[in-house]
């Protein structure tokens, strides 16, 4: 039995452009997707080699792609997308097999 699904899109932001800025961006995106069916968690990672990680958990696969296809339709040429280099793009969907929030954290509905 799985628990949802994952999508983890790794990528590289353009050269110069400015973290705080990509976070104020990234910030716009979390608003919106919190807007969407299916959406429950977001996490924004970067590692020390500099790319980062978008974690989305989403109730269904489907609600996911769904969600992606509105984000690249209405989004994709916001500031977010803008920022990232999209040769480096690489999007995965992992279904959850087990979670556990920790006490306090709300998911979203």
């Amino acid at each position: 039995m799985t628990h949802g699904i994952l999508e983890h899109v790794a990528f590289a932001l353009r050269d110069g452009v400015d973290e705080a800025e990509f976070l104020a961006a990234a910030e716009e995106i979390s608003r919106w997707a919190v807007r969407q069916q299916g959406f429950e968690y977001r996490c924004l990672t970067r590692g020390a080699d500099g790319r980062w990680l978008d974690l989305r958990f989403w109730s269904s696969r489907e609600a996911a792609e769904r969600a992606r296809e509105r984000l690249t339709r209405q989004e994709g040429r916001g500031p977010f997308m803008r920022m990232i280099d999209p040769t480096s793009v690489e999007v995965h969907f992992r279904p959850v097999m087990a979670r556990k929030a920790p006490a306090g954290l709300m998911l979203a509905a």
